[in-house]
């Protein structure tokens, strides 16, 4: 009987040095897609800029060079061994927010484009 008390005692260590090397692993992924996703914040408010006409084919280019970036932070959104304010604090919702909105912000800025 106390030999399986150990066993489970191992396997509970075990899981719980899985759990954290899965988060570091989780962290240090972020951290890199927290570089990108400030790389596409500054490419967008570039792009726009109300002296700038904002065009189909620049909204493309971005969302596919940005792609692989919003598959990896749903990725991280939808682990559970890193936390979602994690995430938040490395402005990785942020970068999910302006993705969502790249559209109207491509409209709006072409709205008020000043030539």
């Amino acid at each position: 009987m106390p030999y399986i008390a150990i066993i489970v005692v191992i396997i509970f260590i075990f899981l719980i040095f899985l759990a954290v090397r899965q988060n570091r692993k989780m962290k240090t992924k972020a951290k890199l897609c927290a570089v990108e996703a400030a790389q596409f914040h500054e490419k967008l408010q570039q792009l726009s800029d109300p002296s700038h006409l904002f065009t189909d084919e620049e909204l493309h280019r971005l969302k596919r060079k940005y792609e692989p970036l919003l598959r990896t932070v749903n990725e991280l959104y939808d682990s559970p061994f890193i936390s979602n304010e994690y995430l938040d604090s490395l402005g990785l919702g942020n970068f999910m927010d302006e993705r969502k909105l790249v559209n109207h912000m491509q409209y709006q800025n072409n709205q008020n484009y000043q030539t």
